[in-house]
């Protein structure tokens, strides 16, 4: 008897952001779809990097880099709660 499962993945890079990572992470799901596996990417905003590499003041900026990696991850805690009750049987 096969489980059904979902798969998450948590990535700090991904599109628009061109390069390895973003790359290797959209071929495995796209793979995981052929194969009707669900999954999900969660991925640190585009945006958020952008917005505080402009900040001249260099520990203003690591400051609010960690507020946004503390954000991102309370996000991601609650998206996978939220995605653990919507593929509950």
């Amino acid at each position: 008897m096969k489980k059904d499962f979902v798969v998450v993945h948590v990535t700090n890079y991904y599109f628009p952001t061109l390069g390895g990572l973003s790359t290797y992470i959209k071929t495995l799901k796209d793979k995981l779809e052929v194969e009707n596996i669900k999954n999900y990417v969660i991925a640190f905003p585009f945006k958020w990097r952008e917005g505080y590499e402009k900040i001249p003041i260099k520990f203003l900026q690591k400051i609010i880099h960690l507020l946004f990696v503390f954000m991102f991850i309370v996000n991601s805690f609650f998206y996978i709660h939220f995605l653990k009750l919507k593929h509950k049987k």
